[in-house]
């Protein structure tokens, strides 16, 4: 009978030959099995246990992104869920993604940016299935990414802020190299990777380099970037990584942008703008709306690449 969890009536001795036994233990062994088999047969699935979920996210599935006044678009972007194993040092389930979201501002071209936005995500991944921190997997990957990367022989480069989020416990990294900037609702972000920070030029300098009219040799904006074959070991790929434990009192969404939003709109009007902004549309609304303000308001000279993140507890 369907839907009743009550097993469909069965013969007991179907396979049972009444003449060969006569042994009553025997009789009660046989019964005994057929019946654990025919409750197996009828049992209902179990139902899977599903980790509970400590944040998820909002956001879009592409960057809000235009080219602005420059002659070329130079900027990519990564917005995707990891597939990780289950030996992986992030947590993954069925009810809990791994997500990663990256900014890739190129410069001296698209080559380098589009070539990270197509190959960082399975290089990370394979360094997230065999390591055993997500530390040292980001840092394993942006250095594998950057040697195979410099293979290309491209003339260009990639500055690169990303966010990897971890559903099931809440936790964040964000890595960044160069320029672009992750700012979180609270006002926390990354630090930019330019010629004015003074630890930075010391290392360019240590390396064998100079800053000259606060650019690495006189040619590059930022210390640290993918690819810029050129400029090494003076520009480096190494990424700042942060580890953030998500809460609901000060982390409500985040920032992902390209320095053509962070070098006409500050950290705070941005988060202002987020705030005000999410009573009335979503993620992806919000980021075209930044990048819009950043172009026709701001008047931005760069190209503009924006994503933003809500996180609900």
């Amino acid at each position: 009978m369907l839907g009743t969890g009550i097993a469909e009536p069965f013969d007991l001795f179907s396979d049972f030959d009444e003449e060969s036994t006569s042994d009553t233990s025997e009789i009660y062994q046989h019964i005994r099995r057929r019946f654990v088999i025919s409750q197996a047969k009828h049992q209902s699935p179990r139902k899977r246990r599903y980790t509970p979920k400590f944040v998820s996210v909002s956001g879009p599935e592409e960057a809000a992104s235009n080219q602005g006044l420059r002659p070329a678009m130079e900027d990519a972007h990564i917005c995707t869920k990891l597939e990780t194993s289950a030996t992986a040092c992030v947590k993954r389930d069925n009810n809990n993604d791994v997500l990663f979201f990256a900014i890739l501002d190129g410069h001296g071209g698209d080559e380098s940016s589009n070539w990270l936005s197509v190959n960082l995500v399975p290089i990370l991944t394979n360094h997230l299935n065999t390591e055993r921190s997500v530390e040292n997997s980001l840092n394993k990957a942006f250095q594998e990414a950057n040697e195979l990367l410099l293979l290309q022989n491209f003339k260009s480069g990639s500055t690169c802020v990303s966010i990897l989020i971890e559903e099931a416990t809440g936790v964040a990294w964000m890595a960044n190299v160069g320029d672009s900037r992750c700012v979180l609702s609270n006002g926390w972000a990354t630090e930019d990777h330019r010629p004015s920070r003074l630890d930075e030029a010391e290392r360019v300098r240590l390396a064998g380099g100079c800053i000259v009219n606060n650019r690495v040799l006189g040619l590059l904006s930022v210390t640290r970037a993918f690819g810029d074959k050129l400029l090494k070991p003076s520009v480096i790929c190494t990424p700042e990584i942060r580890k953030i434990q998500l809460n609901p009192n000060d982390h409500q969404f985040c920032i992902l942008a390209c320095d053509g939003l962070w070098d006409v709109m500050s950290n705070d009007l941005a988060i202002t703008l987020c705030s005000d902004g999410f009573t009335i549309a979503n993620s992806e609304a919000i980021g075209w709306s930044l990048v819009a303000a950043a172009i026709q308001h701001c008047k931005s000279l760069d190209n503009v690449s924006v994503i933003v993140l809500k996180f609900n507890y």
